[in-house]
């Protein structure tokens, strides 16, 4: 692959001596990346590369798998380096990170006074992009621009925050990002309820294009504490999932006691910054996206007033399971 230097973006620099940031995030030197490795320095990496033409998938997922691996290959060779896949002290040279291990995922607060809105450039503008980045809605590259992309992230946070989804960065929007607390504004009541938990119970309508179709999540058991990745294949009246890897698969099943089975379990879905009270059951069946995951279909996750695709009907015990996810403290 010939990569050309006008295809090069640079680092935003948050300690000249010693820290260089890579879409938010710092990579770490000293800390070798490689096949199952996770975390936001993996979220770096496959943005970088995706920066710099080598990952062609748009699945930011924070996990090593093997997309991401290739796509570490295609720079290494594009720079005459060792391909083998890992990213170490000389890939992490070339993508141009001296970075260290202080302040690792480390992110600038926004401090600025004026209203950021789209059109917007500057410092501002980055302090934003990675605020957003590091709370897991943004998933472009740093740039200072306010573009569509910075736009949608903070709608996505405004929605999280019960904002009104203006897409326009002001007080209440600052103090969110400050983790501030807020009075709620806007938003539907109707589509909306939060329980005694600290997860959200949204109808299915409104959860439908928040979890879009060949994205990603995050699925927690409530009952065992266990998490796995999830890829949204498809679904009309609930989502179609199947787990993102080989891995996600196996804690999957380790969670449904080693076999499969119909039998729905409570579960959160974080995506978007959000985490939502919803429903698994853990059988394989019908069509799927991947093909190397050891999972062989699909299985079906239900939200508030989600339906079952053949009857169209509200099915009880994953409607049940969702209520139980929404209590929850998990």
């Amino acid at each position: 692959m010939n990569l050309k230097n006008k295809y090069l973006k640079p680092a935003v620099a948050i300690s000249i001596s010693s820290m260089i940031f890579l879409s938010g995030h710092a990579l770490a030197a000293s800390s070798t990346l490689h096949l199952n490795s996770r975390g936001s320095e993996v979220t770096a990496l496959q943005q970088q590369l995706k920066q710099l033409g080598c990952y062609p998938s748009n699945l930011i997922t924070g996990f090593f798998g093997s997309i991401t691996r290739d796509a570490v290959i295609r720079f290494q060779k594009s720079k005459g380096l060792q391909a083998d896949g890992i990213v170490g002290t000389n890939t992490y040279a070339r993508l141009g990170s001296n970075a260290t291990t202080s302040n690792r995922g480390a992110s600038t607060p926004v401090k600025t006074n004026q209203t950021l809105k789209h059109g917007a450039r500057g410092t501002a503008v980055q302090e934003l992009q990675r605020s957003l980045l590091t709370d897991g809605f943004y998933h472009f590259s740093i740039d200072g621009i306010f573009g569509n992309g910075t736009e949608t992230a903070v709608k996505a946070l405004q929605r999280s925050k019960g904002l009104q989804a203006d897409g326009i960065v002001g007080p209440a929007t600052l103090n969110a990002l400050a983790g501030k607390s807020l009075s709620s504004r806007g938003g539907s009541s109707a589509n909306r309820t939060t329980q005694s938990g600290t997860n959200e119970m949204l109808s299915w309508n409104v959860v439908d294009p928040l979890f879009a179709r060949k994205s990603t999540a995050r699925v927690i058991d409530v009952n065992t504490g266990k998490s796995f990745m999830i890829h949204r294949y498809g679904g009309i009246k609930h989502a179609d999932v199947e787990p993102l890897t080989a891995n996600d698969t196996a804690i999957m099943k380790e969670i449904y006691g080693g076999a499969w089975s119909w039998a729905r379990r409570a579960i959160i879905v974080e995506t978007n910054g959000r985490r939502i009270a919803a429903s698994m059951n853990g059988m394989p069946h019908g069509g799927h996206d991947i093909g190397n995951n050891n999972f062989g279909g699909q299985f079906c996750v239900h939200f508030l007033n989600s339906r079952t695709h053949g009857t169209n009907n509200l099915d009880p015990d994953h409607q049940a399971m969702v209520r139980k996810a929404a209590a929850s403290h998990r």
